[in-house]
């Protein structure tokens, strides 16, 4: 059921840092979609990705007391929070174990569902932002934000600087401001 409330951003984060369930569940409400649908960049399968979302939207409730405004929106915070939770769990030795011994059935499963995932992408309107960017700057913006790499091993699959990659990285976040 859709809220008939709405809140501005700043009266979000108030109430949120006042622990208001109303207004966590107006966030969960209103932003779960597309924090699932970057998460799903990163983790293809849909009950782990789920169960992302939902230790995502916990260190939200927890540490919104950490989100400083001066710093970015808190939509953007949100992604950052969700994007470390999906690579920590994609670098966790019990994921990793449970890809090598995934049967075949899974992995067909896992291609079928990742042409959903950018459809959804789509449907939020990230990809198209994302494509208006240099070359250069999508390239970075995948592989750190999607595909789950560091600036170190970017540097490294790119064969480039890794102070050009942390230009080009925060560049391309410039970008993606101006273009949002």
């Amino acid at each position: 059921m859709p809220f008939s409330v709405k809140y501005s951003e700043e009266e979000t984060i108030a109430l949120l840092q006042r622990k208001d369930e109303q207004a966590f569940a107006y966030l969960y409400e209103n932003y779960s979609g597309a924090i699932l649908g970057v998460i799903q960049k990163i983790i293809s399968t849909q009950s782990l990705a789920e169960d992302t979302l939902q230790d995502t939207f916990v260190k939200i409730w927890k540490g919104i007391d950490s989100y400083d405004a001066t710093k970015g929106r808190l939509f953007t915070w949100m992604i950052k929070v969700a994007r470390n939770t999906s690579l920590d769990v994609v670098k966790s030795k019990d994921f990793k174990n449970s890809r090598k011994n995934q049967e075949m059935s899974d992995f067909v499963y896992d291609l079928k569902h990742d042409n959903s995932t950018v459809r959804h992408l789509d449907s939020v309107g990230l990809k198209s932002v994302i494509n208006k960017l240099k070359e250069d700057f999508r390239v970075i913006i995948d592989m750190a934000y999607y595909q789950g790499y560091t600036q170190v091993e970017i540097a490294e699959h790119l064969n480039i600087p890794l102070g050009t990659v942390k230009t080009r990285a925060r560049n391309a976040l410039m970008a993606l401001k101006q273009v949002l």
